[in-house]
């Protein structure tokens, strides 16, 4: 099928901007694909507040082998009081007979007047000859007057005969106190060279 290779990235952010409340990021992706094809991945999204807790997890495994087992785990309790409205949309659909399947999942929150909270993720996978894939993450934050959070992640692969791989991650928060950019760019030709390059500014 494929040589094997692994694969595995991790992104931990903790901030406390104000008095209002604390923000704990963590992602987590892991891949190795070898003959088997197993594919983890898990995202855990941490947030506590004064009017409230707020935590959700999610788990995404895959054996993509001659059977196509498929499991997703999707664990979120939150607490808010009686001014906060909770949506939350999980979409899945997987056509095994042209090995095409779609994720979505879309979380918003609106949990009192001085905020509003949305988090978006989509993934998108065409296992065919041309094997391209597709996942992106979008968290968007407008917690008050004070400061503006946003987060996007793209992973995008183009499985051809040059087996192209990238993957780019850009958070960005602006705030009264400074401004804090994160940039993570890994590429990855499929061969034994793996190259990693970071980029980290802030100021305050």
């Amino acid at each position: 099928m494929h040589t094997t290779r692994v694969f595995a990235l991790k992104l931990t952010l903790v901030r406390v901007y104000d008095t209002t409340g604390v923000f704990a990021l963590k992602l987590t992706l892991v891949t190795v694909y070898d003959t088997t094809g197993v594919f983890s991945l898990k995202l855990t999204l941490v947030i506590v507040h004064t009017t409230g807790v707020f935590v959700l997890k999610l788990t995404l495994v895959r054996v993509y082998d001659t059977t196509g087992v498929f499991a997703l785990k999707l664990t979120l309790v939150t607490v808010y009081d009686t001014t906060g409205v909770f949506a939350l949309k999980l979409t899945l659909v997987i056509v095994h007979t042209t090995g095409v399947f779609v994720l979505k999942l879309t979380l918003v929150r609106v949990y009192d007047t001085t905020g509003v909270f949305a988090l978006k993720l989509t993934w998108v996978r065409v296992h065919d000859t041309t094997g391209d894939f597709a996942l992106k993450l979008t968290l968007v934050r407008v917690h008050d007057t004070t400061g503006v959070f946003a987060l996007k992640l793209t992973l995008v692969r183009v499985h051809d005969t040059i087996r192209v791989f990238a993957l780019k991650l850009t958070l960005v928060i602006v705030h009264t106190t400074g401004v804090f950019v994160l940039k993570v760019t890994l590429v990855n030709a499929y061969h034994k060279s793996l190259r990693l390059k970071t980029d980290i500014g802030e100021s305050l």
